[in-house]
């Protein structure tokens, strides 16, 4: 490490932290310069890193790894990070499991404080929570794996200080503008008010529409003929997907996918919707549901607003009958260990064009005990890696094939798990919703 880096680490009692010459870490009471209060300042001044981590060697890599470009505050523990953070902190790197109170808990009471401060999870432990669990759970600003690279994290911890000195940029702004004048300050007043009150509206009714549109995916008990899993990670609070797996009489379970256009609020209404139509619908054949649905959206909806979807029916006795349009292919894993079936639709998705124009034809297949099926909208295949290169169906099948003999709610958190390694703990860019099948005879 050379001296101009080590001279941020020194024993210094202005600083937060210290690293002594033989690589021993202390803390030092005490925080960094006071509250930054202009632009200049902001972008001026070295950003401080607090990293909370009850292992002395991976602090000390953090340390030589981040400090030519930061101030950094160590923490050992949860207790300490929740007493030493302040305004002056830039980023925080939690570990998630800690003696104490672990990742989680300290992150939430760092958040009651300083709700818009961005908390990067740093962890090896992926096998205690499921990444995309924990990233919709909590909102942190990245979680990385310890696996991976130093340089991916370097790189999101530059994102979350030009993130932090945004919002702080952002608060001098705000102050600038009140202090113009009597009047201007009233108006600037009262314009912000309006604007953070119409914010908050905006943000409960999200929070509303997410709660409603959860409703949505209902889930009976599935038969004993069958075992199902589902997966789903919406890119907002709300989405365009939408699941429905339902009984019709006591021989046959179907199972509903949608994928509505775009994203967000208009997406969700699509869904919304789709369910009702399915609520009056539902229980008629899956020819039936497809042209009731396909009639509402192209009647009722403007141009630009449709619905991909999978409509499947499953008997007791292995009869699987299904209806695509614009969706990505049903994929169906052979138990006898043969090659995964693909089944293909070229109808267009449902709500562009009157039901005379659709291929009104569903197809079959006979399942035979412990074959598996996998439906999915088009946000599993189509993330992208740092190499901007798609999933696509053929890594899908492949990644099937390794996993054939698991569980379905296993093959689910595998695909989810290397999501993550492909996007490197990324927002998704789309809804995915993933429904596992496997068929277990009529005998259960």
């Amino acid at each position: 490490m050379d001296e101009e880096a080590l001279d941020i680490f020194r024993d210094d009692p202005t600083k937060a932290g210290s690293l002594n010459m033989d690589g021993s870490e202390e803390m030092i009471q005490g925080m960094p310069q006071p509250f930054l209060q202009t632009l200049e300042a902001i972008e001026s001044t070295v950003p401080v890193i607090m990293i909370i981590d009850d292992d002395t060697l991976i602090r000390n890599s953090l340390g030589y790894a981040l400090a030519q470009d930061y101030e950094l505050l160590f923490c050992s523990n949860g207790e300490q990070g929740i007493e030493a953070v302040s305004e002056q902190i830039s980023a925080v790197i939690l570990d998630i499991r800690m003696q104490g109170r672990d990742g989680f808990e300290t992150f939430l009471e760092i958040k009651k404080r300083f709700s818009h401060l961005p908390i990067i999870f740093y962890s090896a432990y992926q096998n205690l929570k499921d990444p995309y669990e924990v990233m919709n759970e909590y909102r942190p600003f990245g979680y990385i794996s310890k696996s991976v690279g130093l340089k991916e994290l370097s790189d999101i911890v530059a994102s979350a200080v030009d993130y932090h000195r945004q919002i702080l940029k952002n608060e001098i702004l705000i102050r600038e503008l009140q202090g113009l004048n009597a009047t201007l300050q009233d108006k600037v007043a009262e314009r912000t008010a309006e604007l953070v009150r119409k914010n908050a509206e905006i943000q409960e009714d999200l929070v509303t529409a997410e709660a409603l549109q959860k409703q949505l995916f209902t889930q009976f008990t599935p038969p004993p003929f069958l075992k199902i899993a589902t997966r789903y990670l919406p890119r907002s609070h709300v989405s365009g997907d939408l699941y429905k797996l339902y009984p019709v009489g006591s021989t046959h379970y179907n199972l509903f996918l949608g994928d509505g256009t775009g994203h967000g609020v208009a997406s969700a209404l699509t869904t919304f919707m789709a369910n009702t139509v399915l609520i009056q619908h539902g229980n008629q054949s899956p020819l039936k549901v497809i042209q009731a649905i396909n009639t509402t959206f192209e009647e009722e909806l403007p141009v630009d607003r449709f619905l991909a979807v999978s409509q499947v029916q499953i008997s007791e006795e292995g009869d699987f009958e299904t209806f695509m349009a614009g969706i990505p292919p049903t994929i169906i894993l052979p138990a006898d260990g043969s090659e995964p079936i693909m089944l293909f639709s070229n109808n267009p998705p449902l709500g562009l064009f009157a039901n005379e124009r659709l291929t009104l034809e569903t197809q079959g297949y006979k399942l035979q005990m412990g074959d598996k099926i996998l439906l999915h909208t088009d946000g599993y295949i189509e993330q992208k890696n740092e190499d901007d290169k798609m999933i696509g169906i053929d890594q899908l099948c492949s990644l099937l094939i390794n996993l054939r003999e698991s569980s379905v709610d296993t093959i689910l958190s595998e695909l989810l798990n290397y999501l993550y390694e492909v996007t490197k703990g990324r927002t998704p860019k789309d809804d995915i919703t993933l429904i596992a099948v496997e068929f277990c005879g009529n005998g259960g």
